[in-house]
């Protein structure tokens, strides 16, 4: 099975990224390592800068973006506010 990559690109001054912190983090923990990897990044830094482009991740024009990455390429993204189960559900449905 390969491993799921997702990448949250948020910002420095997003509340709306800051409010959703724990349910993210709550979600990300349902899974092991070898089934998930998650990066938060902020886009508005030279790190998350760095990281995006590692994965060749541009046009984010919106915060929060969820981006998921499988076998190298980039699967789907969606920005805005998600549920809980949503995202949990997301996720499955590439594993």
């Amino acid at each position: 099975m390969a491993k799921v990559k997702l990448i949250e690109v948020g910002g420095t001054s997003c509340g709306v990224c800051k409010m959703m912190k724990p349910m993210v983090d709550k979600v990300v923990s349902m899974f092991n390592a070898d089934e998930l990897e998650f990066h938060y990044v902020y886009g508005d830094t030279d790190e998350g800068k760095a990281i995006m482009a590692e994965n060749s991740i541009d046009g984010v024009s919106k915060v929060p973006t969820f981006v998921f990455i499988k076998d190298g390429e980039e699967k789907e993204r969606f920005d805005g506010g998600v549920t809980l189960p949503a995202l949990r559900d997301k996720i499955k449905s590439y594993l």
